[in-house]
């Protein structure tokens, strides 16, 4: 009998998903992105590096306002991760909606180091 997981009828099962997934990220964040900005993750990314926080070993000695977005969304996704962790100590699941923040910070982090940062930033 073969294996449901191998093959390329599998593999284009679990594209649609994502594909279908993908879009309906994009449909639940864009009023997000267009609503928040990214101030938040600048003035997080600031009081972190003010609290000691030293760019990484190869980086330049200060940290410029795509680091500080990224260090942000860092200091996001660790709030998000105390949550899971709450939730299996309970022996419960996490959220549907925490995973699907956690997907959202990881595709903002990934867009910060392609475009140079993340829109609709107030310096």
């Amino acid at each position: 009998m073969a294996d449901h997981w191998t093959g390329s009828d599998a593999l284009a099962e679990v594209a649609a998903w994502w594909e279908k997934k993908a879009d309906e990220e994009i449909e639940r964040t864009m009023p997000k992105v267009s609503e928040y900005g990214a101030t938040d993750l600048e003035e997080i990314g600031r009081h972190m590096v003010a609290a000691g926080v030293k760019p990484p070993m190869g980086a330049p000695g200060t940290w410029a306002t795509p680091q500080r977005q990224e260090l942000g969304i860092y200091f996001y996704i660790v709030g998000k991760m105390a949550r899971w962790s709450d939730a299996v100590a309970r022996g419960e699941f996490v959220s549907d909606d925490t995973l699907f923040d956690i997907g959202v910070y990881i595709r903002m982090v990934q867009r910060i180091r392609e475009a140079g940062g993340w829109p609709n930033a107030r310096h």
